[in-house]
């Protein structure tokens, strides 16, 4: 006896935000395919998976090292308690349960009878066979679906975590942490001391990424450009570490920054 296996299909739940009765201009979409929930835009530097065969959740960054990913099994996610609501929507009959999360409410709709699977929030989900329609926090924010699409014409969905590599969440969070700054590196085991043979460069206009020494030794200088990302941010952090190969323990460096022109300072 065999039976005939099912092709996957995709389909796009959509969802509207309202704020205090005013509906916002910022509706989003989830994704399911194949018993896997795609949360996030798939340009975004940390995406989100509702992975429900497997009944974890996972996060994945894109880093300069590579792809890694954070994995949260259900049995760890806050459990729901079931109310006695109901409501329809997009003409499915939902079931209701809600949470208590760090001292917030959330109310959960969800419906068992759709083929589509997942929440627009991946910590609510009342079970791997629901669809959440709507979601209430606090009695003030809703998030509704508003459509539920099978899509006839699409290209398989990357699942990224198959190509992470895991790790614990101090590590996941202090990679995030990381993927919010730009880093320049400037000077690299570069060497400062005093030499009274050194000579002044008597270069006029300083070479872009060459080191100069300066004050016999003492004061290195390299002329550098910025990427454009740093004409819009507020800070520029730097950071020094210094070591010595003889007992000069307590000695200190410092940081200063020469700008091109007049109107530029930090």
């Amino acid at each position: 006896m065999s039976f005939a296996q099912k092709t996957p299909v995709l389909y796009k739940i959509s969802y509207k935000q309202i704020s205090n009765g005013e509906e916002s201009k910022n509706g989003f979409d989830i994704k399911y395919y194949d018993g896997v929930v795609y949360l996030s835009d798939t340009s975004s530097k940390i995406q989100s998976f509702s992975n429900l065969k497997e009944r974890e959740i996972v996060k994945v960054i894109k880093t300069d090292e590579g792809l890694f990913k954070v994995v949260t099994p259900f049995d760890s996610l806050p459990k729901p308690k079931p109310t006695d609501k109901d409501e329809k929507i997009l003409k499915y009959k939902c079931k209701s349960v809600s949470y208590l999360y760090f001292s917030n409410t959330i109310e959960v709709w969800y419906t068992e009878k759709s083929e589509a699977k997942g929440s627009p929030y991946s910590k609510f989900l009342p079970n791997p066979n629901a669809l959440v329609l709507k979601v209430v926090v606090n009695g003030n924010r809703t998030i509704q679906a508003t459509s539920i699409e099978k899509i006839k014409k699409f290209n398989k969905p990357n699942y990224l975590p198959a190509k992470a590599k895991e790790v614990d969440d101090a590590r996941f969070q202090e990679l995030e942490i990381n993927s919010r700054f730009t880093k320049l590196n400037v000077f690299n085991d570069e060497q400062i001391y005093f030499d009274g043979d050194f000579k002044k460069p008597n270069d006029k206009n300083l070479e872009l990424n060459k080191v100069y020494h300066f004050s016999k030794g003492s004061v290195i200088i390299k002329k550098i450009k910025l990427p454009e990302i740093a004409k819009n941010c507020s800070y520029v952090i730097a950071e020094l570490s210094a070591h010595s190969n003889g007992d000069a323990y307590d000695r200190t460096g410092t940081v200063f920054i020469i700008p091109q022109d007049g109107l530029t300072t930090m």
